[in-house]
């Protein structure tokens, strides 16, 4: 049967011999796809497509196959990322190991290696996020809250530096460290001392601890240097019925100045209980406060059948010096250790000597600087 050029012929034994449904001439297209047409019985072209990457896509079961309008890629690379480089252009995305993805200032993605052991991932404003080490005086911003500090990167990195402690009692001078932004101080009030005791039956109360206060500065509010003061742990009552003293404030002179008192004496031995010496109390000054905590009041002495004095406060930093018991003797105080802390009372029984009571643990300032 005679058919017209390229044009494939319908035959009584179907397409190419095979028995089937014998297809009404239809005449081939140059480069283009021949698919069955919307009828059982007809051919139709698809095609061609003059842009180069497009592939035939399903249109769904009642419409005929069409070329996508976005181009792709003939060839990629193992474990290479495809994404739309421009519109409707598909390309690939060189790998790297131990690499992130993100983007760059125009939303385009970049992959960033992290070939160094700690390195991160730090943002930019100008361009795509790098990959850097956290070094000092690069870019860390640091804003204090009422309860927290939040660190926040900006092309940068923070180090906390070598801090300074204040352990000498008496006037010091706090000049912090080139480049300091911000610095967490600590202050404790020198620790109450403990009564004495008269021969016999008598036993003294615990001292009360200093009072302890957390707070931040900024460089602006240090300026070139700060003045305080370390208090000192009060002393002991001396041998016999005398009271212990209170310990010194630690203190120091912001703008409006801060204050960690000492804590207070507690009162000679008696033939009835005596009370423990209170804490200190925080007088708050310039800065952001983190925490302030009144001094422990020391414990009481007892008197009954036996002989047992109280044991000193403890301290955010320290633990006050023990109780003592008797029942047919003497015990001088006990000082605590660390500091800010109370001392331990002391203690002499119905045959006792008398004996002296504990002085208390000297306070303490500490600067922890962060630039």
């Amino acid at each position: 049967m005679a058919g017209a050029a390229n044009a494939i012929n319908e035959g009584t034994t179907g397409i190419c011999g095979f028995t089937g449904t014998a297809f009404t001439g239809t005449a081939a297209t140059n480069h283009a796809v021949m698919v069955g047409g919307s009828t059982s019985s007809t051919l139709t072209n698809v095609g061609p497509t003059a842009t180069a990457g497009q592939v035939l896509q399903s249109a769904g079961s009642s419409a005929d196959p069409a070329f996508s309008t976005a181009t792709y890629p003939v060839t990629t690379t193992v474990s290479q990322l495809l994404y739309s480089s421009a519109t409707n252009v598909v390309a690939g995305l060189a790998t790297a190991n131990r690499a992130v993805v993100t983007t760059n200032s125009t939303g385009v993605p970049v992959v960033t290696a992290l070939a160094t052991d700690g390195q991160l991932i730090i943002g930019s404003t100008a361009g795509a996020p790098a990959a850097a080490s956290l070094t000092a005086g690069t870019g860390i911003t640091i804003t204090p809250g009422s309860n927290s500090i939040t660190i926040a990167a900006s092309g940068g990195s923070f180090t906390a530096v070598t801090g300074q402690a204040f352990t000498a009692t008496g006037a010091f001078t706090y000049t912090p460290t080139s480049g300091m932004k911000y610095v967490i101080v600590e202050l404790v009030g020198g620790g109450g001392g403990s009564g004495g005791c008269a021969a016999g039956a008598f036993a003294s109360g615990g001292g009360g601890s200093g009072g302890y206060a957390r707070f931040i500065l900024t460089a602006a509010q240090v300026g070139a240097s700060l003045s305080g003061s370390v208090g000192a742990g009060g002393a002991g009552g001396a041998s016999g019925g005398n009271n212990g003293n209170t310990g010194g404030s630690t203190t120091l002179a912001t703008t409006a100045a801060w204050t960690a008192a000492g804590g207070v004496l507690s009162v000679l031995g008696a033939n009835a209980t005596a009370a423990g010496g209170v804490g200190g109390a925080v007088t708050t000054g310039t800065g952001t406060v983190l925490v302030t905590m009144t001094g422990g009041t020391g414990a009481p002495s007892y008197l009954t059948t036996a002989y047992l004095s109280g044991k000193g406060a403890d301290s955010q930093l320290g633990f006050g010096g023990p109780s003592k018991f008797t029942i047919s003797s003497q015990s001088a105080g006990e000082v605590g250790t660390g500091y800010g802390a109370g001392g331990g009372g002391s203690v002499s029984s119905g045959v006792g000597t008398a004996v002296a009571g504990a002085a208390g643990t000297n306070g303490i300032a500490i600067f922890t600087e962060f630039n």
